[in-house]
């Protein structure tokens, strides 16, 4: 019997679905969350090679690195350590 009912009940709401037409629903394609997801996949796009090369970015500074001359004779030097908020200090000035 449950199995009747449940075939009735799947039958009914699948009828019910294919009645409903496309202009009923609504077109989200071009909402700000829409575009949001679709701006954040890109996002992720753009990082695929990074993260599957250089997961911790830890070349990121490799360049300026090796364009450092060694410290000059009684030279203190000092190492900041940290995360993406760290790399926005602007530290040059």
């Amino acid at each position: 019997m449950r199995k009747l009912v449940s075939s009735l009940l799947l039958a009914t709401a699948s009828t019910a679905l294919a009645q409903t037409s496309a202009s009923a629903v609504p077109d989200v394609t071009n909402s700000p969350a829409a575009q949001a997801v679709l701006s954040l996949d890109h996002w992720r796009e753009t990082r695929v090679a990074t993260y599957m090369n250089d997961f911790g970015e830890l070349s990121h500074y490799a360049k300026a690195n090796a364009e450092l001359p060694a410290p000059a004779t009684g030279e203190n030097r000092v190492i900041f350590f940290g995360d993406s908020i760290t790399d926005e200090w602007n530290l040059d000035t």
